[in-house]
């Protein structure tokens, strides 16, 4: 459409935004600002023998 060298310095960093967002996704970037309590995840403890 060839309207992106009119725009203003703010609405190509708006442009910018919106783009990067598009790229990662939209719940990748929600997620990676959300708040998160600690997980009921548990790990083993153990000791690996090799050879």
């Amino acid at each position: 459409m060839g309207l992106t060298p009119e725009l203003t310095t703010a609405g190509k960093c708006i442009i910018i935004a919106i783009m990067f967002i598009g790229r990662i996704g939209p719940l990748t970037f929600v997620f990676s600002f959300a708040k998160t309590e600690k997980s009921n995840i548990r790990y083993p403890d153990g000791e690996v023998f090799t050879g």
